[in-house]
């Protein structure tokens, strides 16, 4: 499946008014909410933004790269981070430093 993920969440999204990328990148707000850390990559059905069936990497959408995935259900966004990302520092580390010290 490409990049595995180490950690994510599934995103439903089927209003039709909104563009696919524009749910990317609530998509990704969400995953940042939840886990403090930035995504990295979303797995997305060739149904769900009108691109071929060809499964493989379509674009960038806020520092988040976007696949087609055919085992990903429509209007399902498949987002998280890269296993090599394993080791990055969460956005909101200095906050949850200074938590842990109240």
């Amino acid at each position: 499946m490409g990049t595995p993920l180490l950690k994510g969440l599934l995103w439903f999204d089927d209003d039709p008014k909104r563009d696919w990328r524009q749910k990317v990148k609530n998509a990704a707000q969400r995953h940042q909410d939840k886990f403090w850390v930035t995504a990295g990559v979303c797995y997305v059905n060739p149904v769900t933004i009108d691109a071929p069936a060809v499964e493989g990497f379509i674009e960038s959408v806020d520092g988040v790269d976007v696949y087609t995935r055919s085992n990903v259900l429509p209007n399902h966004f498949f987002i998280g981070r890269r296993k090599q990302d394993e080791g990055s520092t969460p956005v909101a580390a200095t906050a949850t430093t200074q938590l842990t010290l109240l």
